[in-house]
Parts: structure tokens; sequence; C-alpha cells
């Protein structure tokens, strides 16, 4: 009976040491947490910033189609009138638009990609 007693008093100091072990690894488990939560913060910034930047794109070239076209419309209402610059220049120029328009389109798949 008395062996017992004594064999329980010696783990007492045991006892002490796990605890701190345990505090240390809550304090490391904390630390932990902050730094996924600030990761994860600055992904979530990232992608508002991309997804931002992606809309103003998109609003700038839908700015830019609609001014081509409304050149374009502008351009065949004085073919209609006759008034205005000469066929040749205007199919020209309207040539330069469209290959324009068609390198605009490869750079922005080139991009996504």
């Amino acid at each position: 009976e008395e062996d017992d007693e004594e064999g329980g008093g010696g783990g007492g100091g045991e006892g002490e040491e796990e605890e701190e072990e345990e505090e240390e690894e809550e304090e490391d488990d904390e630390e932990e947490d902050e730094e996924e939560d600030e990761e994860e913060e600055q992904e979530e910034e990232q992608e508002e910033e991309q997804e931002e930047e992606q809309q103003q794109q998109q609003q700038q070239q839908q700015q830019q189609q609609q001014k081509e076209q409304e050149q374009e419309e502008q351009e065949e209402q004085e073919d209609e009138e006759g008034g205005g610059e000469g066929r040749r220049r205007r199919r020209r120029r309207r040539r330069r638009r469209r290959r324009r328009r068609r390198r605009r389109r490869r750079r922005r798949r080139r991009r996504r990609r």
C-alpha cells in the first residue's frame, strides 16, 4: 500500500511538464491560425483586385467596341448620303480597324491563358 502512494507522488512533476507542453502547443496553434487567416485575407484581396481589373478591362473593351460601331454606322450613313470621304479611303480604314480588332482579340485570349 505504501508503495502506491509514493508512486503517485513522483508523478506530480510530470503533470506540470505536460501542462506546459500543452500551453505551448496551444500558443503554436493560435499563431498558425493567425498566419492562415492573414494568408486567406491576402488571397481574397488579390482575387478582388483581379476581378476589378477584369471588369475595368471589359468596360473599356465595350466602350471601344461601341465607339467603333458608332463610327462605322456614321460612315455608312455618309456613304448613303454620298458625302464624306471617297469610298476607297473609307474601305481602307475599315480594313485597318478590323485588323486592329482581330489583333486585340488575340491578345486578350493570350492574356487569359
